[in-house]
């Protein structure tokens, strides 16, 4: 099941290089199976099934299969809808590179932006929060298109070329790699483990062109209201629940802090889930029973540290829970795996 949302002004974009291509709107989109009109909504948001549609039918319709890397090279400020005026009016690149990834939300819903310094470098990357998003496998049309806008938006934002060092992507190297070098100036590396962009830590402190301070404040109160809204309107817990199995790690994460991650205030988090019949308890529920499932499937797989690992204070206590999840013990479920293997 998918669960993430795409901006309408992303896959406006999309008909629009497919259009400059002599492809007519009404075609390709009723070749996608997409309401044309629903791309119209100032700050709307479809389905990653629809968005993984419209990908492959322009792709087909315009037999380019640099179509991403084209359209993000082609990306104007236009397609970061209410973002846009939030990353022009910070005062260097570093604030809004910053600001880009806590808000990326309004654009993929289902992807994080990380933003990380390690010595002379700098990186980007594009981190898929749902195993069910329909990125998750990698797909190579948006994450192409999203890194070479990124770096070409990032560019005009301070006036010169961002210094692009390296370029990782998760999907397999295509034929032909002539694309990539004109967008990015390197060849990537294909196969990776992420998909990310690494560039000289020192531009980060590259002043963004006509900034405008006082503008910044009335814009990011927007982008606030707007991420509200759309925590409001479903879709909270499955996002809380991909950023609780990733922050995980030993201790339960707290509200607070995957609110902060979700760009939310820790009430509107929880309105948001009780709206959908959940609450933030049952979310961190479901995934330890989800993590202990998958960690007891090993072969050598300790109680003890399973439990440890999820954050429950002596095994004990992970039993009770294990019983309440399964009906039997965890000692009996990895016994009973190992048997059927």
């Amino acid at each position: 099941m998918s669960v993430d949302k795409v901006s309408a002004a992303f896959l406006r974009d999309v008909v629009w290089i497919a259009a400059s291509r002599g492809v007519a709107p009404e075609q390709l989109c009723a070749r996608a199976g997409v309401d044309l009109a629903s791309l119209s909504a100032p700050d709307g948001m479809l389905a990653g099934r629809a968005a993984s549609a419209l990908w492959d039918a322009a792709v087909e319709a315009t037999a380019d299969p640099d179509l991403g890397l084209a359209l993000g090279a082609a990306a104007h400020p236009a397609s970061l809808g209410l973002v846009a005026p939030v990353l022009a009016h910070a005062p260097d690149l570093r604030s809004a590179l910053g600001k880009l990834a806590r808000y990326s939300r309004l654009l993929l819903s289902a992807v994080a932006l990380d933003l990380s310094v390690r010595g002379p470098r700098a990186k980007l990357a594009l981190r898929v929060l749902s195993p069910h998003s329909y990125l998750a496998t990698g797909a190579r049309q948006p994450i192409e298109c999203t890194l070479a806008a990124s770096v070409v938006l990032t560019s005009r934002l301070i006036g010169r070329p961002l210094p692009v060092r390296a370029v990782s992507l998760r999907h397999a190297r295509p034929a032909s790699v002539d694309a990539h070098l004109r967008v990015f100036g390197v060849e990537p590396r294909f196969g990776a483990p992420l998909d990310a962009v690494e560039f000289d830590a020192a531009a980060l402190d590259a002043p963004v062109l006509f900034a405008a301070p006082a503008e910044l404040l009335v814009h990011e109160g927007r982008v606030r209201a707007a991420l509200e809204r759309s925590a409001e309107l479903g879709g909270a817990r499955a996002r809380a629940h991909a950023v609780v199995a990733e922050l995980l790690r030993g201790d339960a994460p707290s509200m607070n802090a995957v609110a902060r991650r979700l760009a939310l205030s820790p009430r509107s988090l929880q309105r948001a889930l009780a709206e959908e019949g959940s609450s933030f308890r049952a979310v961190v529920d479901d995934v330890r029973k989800e993590l202990a499932l998958a960690h007891l499937a090993a072969p050598d797989a300790s109680i003890a540290q399973v439990a440890l690992l999820l954050g429950f204070s002596e095994p004990r206590a992970f039993h009770r829970a294990f019983k309440r999840w399964t009906g039997g013990t965890p000692r009996a479920h990895a016994a009973a795996r190992a048997g059927s293997d």
